[in-house]
Parts: C-alpha cells; structure tokens; sequence
C-alpha cells in the first residue's frame, strides 16, 4: 500500500481502492496502520493521503528495528538474570557433537587445550602435526608455564630431515613437552586429562580447520583413543641425531 501511495502521489481512499485492489474497508485499516508508523500522513480537511518520501522512510524503519532490538537485547539480559545459576556433578555433564565450522572448531579446541590441568595427548599425521604446533606455539608455550604435560605421537614423515629440523624449535625443548613417531596414527585426535577428547573426522582432508572435528567426553569413545594413544607411545620411537631410537 505504502508503495502505491508513493508512486501514485497524495491520493484519496477512492483512488487508491481502485489502484491497489484493496476494499476500501480494510484500507482503512491499513492506512491506519502506516499512519502509526509514521509512513502515510492524512490530511484532515481533504482526506488526502500522502506517503513518506522513501529515504526518509528507509531511515524511519531502520530506527523502528534498531529500537527493537534493544528492547529484545533488554528481555533477554532479564531472562538470563531470572535463571538460577546451576552447577552440575562432572559425570552429569557429558557432550559429544560434529562442528563443521572452521571459525567454531579453532575455538572450541583452543579451549579444550586451555583449560588442560596436567596432560595433553595427542596423535597427528605430520602434515597437521607441523600446521597445528606452528599456529598455537604459544597455546603450548602457555599451558606448559603452568605445568601441564604434552605428549605427541606423530606419524612418520617420508622426510626424516625435515621432521628433525622441525623439531629444533624453541618450544621442543620444552622438558614437559615430549614428541615420539609412530609409522602410522590413524588420523588425528588429542586428549585432554583422559577426560574428554577431539578428533578430526577424515584424513582425507589434513589442513586444519578443512575437516569436521567431532568433540566428546564420553567414556567410551574417550576409553578407545586413551587406550590407542597408550599403545602408539609405548611402542613410539623418538628421533635423536637423525635417527629413531626406543625411548
């Protein structure tokens, strides 16, 4: 109706009835309505109608939505406010969901590792295991300050060299960090306290971010990939002077 209104110019009900299709009935209604909002304007000695220009309209809307939402941000705030704090025993607490955003998986790990007490498992193909300790160098550099184990199994490279170059970084000698290879992991997973766990989907995909990550803390698949990780280390070789030897 407003755009009727606009492109036919001040107009009575007669006149825009018949443009609009609308039974004068119910465009009375209407007109009211746009009224309200400050749309249409009436002009009380000639009935004459007329709409908002339409930038001046656009503005007007924009405001209207602008103050909803904070109205609907005010209701909100008080909902949680009424909603009694809840704490909950750890063994009531379990999760376990499939996250396909990249943006989403980054954080979420990132927390995961973050909050680790004492211990961090994991087991990567060496092309993730490079990606991940290149951008979250400082994660590690951080949860180790405070004490926390990292153990790393890592998939044999073709390229012993470049596994060892690698590994003189800084953050390897790190006492509380220890890296051993395996010929093969699987895929890629880490564990944090053996009490809950992420795991990449597919190695088909290896850059991070690129392949769902699936997080969980319960005991049974949590069970599985502690257990797989104990295997891998015991048997896992560590890489000193371009050579593998037994830990």
């Amino acid at each position: 109706m407003y755009l009727v209104l606009v492109h036919n110019g001040p107009s009575k009900v007669s006149s825009l009835s018949e443009a609009s299709g609308i039974h004068r009935t119910h465009l009375y209604e209407v007109l009211k309505s746009l009224g309200e909002r400050g749309l249409v304007e009436k002009a009380l000695e000639t009935a004459v109608y007329t709409a908002l220009p339409p930038t001046e309209a656009a503005k007007l809307l924009l405001e209207m939505q602008k103050k909803e939402l904070r109205r609907l941000e005010t209701e909100v705030k008080k909902i949680e406010e009424a909603i009694p704090k809840k704490t909950f025993p750890k063994n009531q607490r379990h999760e376990i969901f499939l996250t396909s955003s990249k943006t989403y998986s980054f954080s979420k790990s990132h927390k995961y590792v973050t909050s680790a007490v004492s211990q961090v498992d994991q087991m990567q193909t060496w092309k993730r295991f490079a990606q991940l300790w290149t951008i979250f160098e400082q994660t590690y550099a951080d949860i180790t300050a405070r004490g926390v184990q990292v153990r790393q199994i890592v998939e044999l490279p073709a390229d012993l060299s470049q596994a060892e170059s690698f590994l003189k970084r800084p953050i390897f000698q790190n006492s509380l960090i220890e890296v051993r290879f395996a010929p093969k992991v699987g895929g890629n997973a880490t564990i944090i306290d053996n009490s809950r766990m992420f795991m990449s989907t597919t190695r088909e995909k290896e850059n991070l971010g690129e392949t769902p990550l699936i997080f969980s803390d319960y005991e049974g698949s949590l069970g599985l990939m502690i257990t797989y990780h104990e295997y891998l280390w015991r048997h896992g070789s560590k890489l000193v002077n371009g050579r593998l030897l037994d830990p």
